[in-house]
C-alpha cells in the first residue's frame, strides 16, 4: 500500500470524524468502513454524486483550460459507458427465462433491462438484471417498476441461487436499493400497459 497513504490518510481522516466512519489497522493494510455510512452514501447516492460531481467541475474549470477539459470529460465518458450486456443475457436464456419479466409475453427480441437503473447503481450484476421485450425496456427506461417486480425479482434470484454464487447479493439488499433509487427520486410504480 502507497507510504503516504499510511502515513497521511488513515489517520487524519479517521481522526477529523472520531473514528466514526471507519476502522482501520495500519499492518494488516484494510479499512472498514462502518455499516450505518454504508447505508447512509447507498441512500444519498444520488445527492451525494451530483455535489461531488459539481464541486470536482468547479474545481477542475478553475485550473483547467477549455481543451483540456473536452478532453477530461471524454475520458470520463469513456469510463462510465456501459458494457455489452449479452453474457448476461445469455446466463438468463441458458436458465429458461424466455418471456418478457414485465409483459410475460415471449421474447422474440431480447432486451437486458438494469431493474434497478443504471443511472442509480451504475453497475452490471446478474441479480439486478430481467429479460425484458423491447416495448417494455423502452417504456420503463429510467423508473421503477411496480414493487410487485421487485418481488418477482426476489423469487427470480432465489431460483437461480444467485446468493450462492455471487457473494455481494442479498435479497435485502436488493429491496432497499430499490427503495433508495426511489427515495433518490427515480419516477416509482412503473408497470407495461395492458
Amino acid at each position: 500500500m502507497n507510504q503516504f497513504y499510511k502515513n497521511y490518510v488513515y489517520g487524519l481522516f479517521y481522526a477529523s470524524f472520531d473514528g466514526t466512519i471507519y476502522s482501520f489497522n495500519r499492518k494488516e493494510e484494510w479499512v472498514k468502513l462502518v455499516p450505518s455510512y454504508i447505508v447512509f452514501f447507498e441512500k444519498y447516492k444520488r445527492v451525494l454524486m451530483n455535489v461531488t460531481n459539481y464541486q470536482l467541475a468547479v474545481f477542475l474549470e478553475k485550473y483547467n483550460t477549455r481543451n483540456a477539459m473536452e478532453q477530461i470529460l471524454s475520458k470520463l465518458e469513456f469510463v462510465s459507458a456501459r458494457q455489452s450486456l449479452n453474457e448476461f443475457k445469455q446466463i438468463l436464456l441458458s436458465h429458461g427465462h424466455s418471456v418478457c419479466f414485465y409483459c410475460m409475453k415471449p421474447l422474440k427480441q431480447t432486451h437486458v433491462d438494469h431493474f434497478i437503473p443504471w443511472s442509480y447503481m451504475q453497475n452490471d450484476v446478474l441479480w439486478n438484471f430481467v429479460l425484458a421485450c423491447p416495448s417494455c425496456n423502452t417504456s420503463k427506461n429510467n423508473r421503477m417498476a411496480k414493487v410487485d417486480y421487485l418481488y418477482a425479482l426476489v423469487e427470480r434470484n432465489e431460483e437461480l441461487r444467485v446468493a450462492e454464487q455471487m457473494g455481494t447479493y442479498k435479497e435485502t439488499k436488493l429491496i432497499y436499493l430499490y427503495e433508495y433509487a426511489v427515495q433518490n427520486g427515480f419516477e416509482a410504480n412503473w408497470a407495461p400497459r395492458a
